[in-house]
This record gives C-alpha cells, sequence and structure tokens, in this order.
C-alpha cells in the first residue's frame, strides 16, 4: 500500500487554489464586461400657458406630472399631466393648501386662477451614467487582472 507523501498532497491542494482563484478572475473580468447602470435626474421645467393660445393648439397636452401655482397660495399636482384649455385646466390632481395640507382631490381648474404651471420629467444622464460604467468596468477589468496574476 502506497501512502501519499505531504508534498504531492500540498502541490494538489496549491493547484486547487490557483484554479479557484482563476475562475473567480474570469468571473471578475466576465462581471466587469457585463456592468451597467443609469443615472437618472428629475427636471422641472416652466410650462408657458399662453402658447397654447397664441398658437391656435387648444386643447394642449402634457403627459408629464405637472404641479399649477395658484393664484390664492394653493398647490394642485397631477401625477398623470393636464390638458390645457382655453378656459381651464383638467387633469386627475391634488390640492394643497398654502401649508401644504392636503385639501381634496380637483379635476379641473380655471385658467386664469393659475399662477404657474411646470412640468417634471425623469431623464437619463449621460454623461454620468458612460462615466460610472467607465469606471465600473475598468474596477473590474483591475480587480480581475489583480487575482489572475496572484493566481499564477
Amino acid at each position: 500500500m502506497r501512502v501519499p507523501d505531504r508534498s504531492s498532497v500540498f502541490a494538489r491542494t496549491l493547484q486547487l487554489r490557483r484554479r479557484s482563484i482563476a475562475v473567480l478572475g474570469g468571473l471578475l473580468v466576465m462581471g466587469a464586461g457585463v456592468s451597467c447602470m443609469s443615472t437618472t435626474a428629475l427636471r422641472h421645467e416652466p410650462v408657458a400657458m399662453d402658447d397654447a393660445v397664441a398658437l391656435d393648439v387648444s386643447p394642449r397636452v402634457i403627459p408629464s406630472s405637472v404641479k399649477a401655482h395658484l393664484a390664492d397660495g394653493s398647490t394642485v399636482l397631477f401625477p398623470e399631466g393636464v390638458t390645457i384649455e382655453e378656459a381651464r385646466v383638467t387633469g386627475n390632481g391634488d390640492r394643497y393648501d398654502i401649508r401644504l395640507s392636503p385639501v381634496g382631490s380637483v379635476s379641473e381648474i380655471a385658467r386664469d386662477s393659475v399662477a404657474a404651471l411646470e412640468r417634471f420629467r425623469t431623464v437619463i444622464d449621460g454623461d454620468k451614467t458612460i462615466a460610472y460604467n467607465a469606471l465600473s468596468t475598468l474596477f473590474g477589468l483591475a480587480a480581475g487582472a489583480v487575482v489572475l496574476l496572484i493566481a499564477r
């Protein structure tokens, strides 16, 4: 009966560790290639209410979230957008008083009682998205390379 010596067991253990590290490094490199994230930003823009009448495009539909600031100091939020007509602004909204306490639901408001409208849109910030993806890919590649070098 043959008894394995300690050096052959050590060599096999070392070889298994190197293979495990190489597999881990390969997974890191592959993960770096598929890293993807996007950065979004919330933009708010004023809505000119006179455009619809001046361009004779009444009614004007705004599909994004809209906040209406009223002349009495209250605010109406329309999360699903609004339709601006000659005499009114319509949509499913929630009204808040000057202290931002909820007052109730609103389906339309008179156009002459609106002091200002602003719309909210979520947009992808292209510069940050590219920068973050490049950094995460470079980090993953560097980590994978370091692991592969250690495995040698």
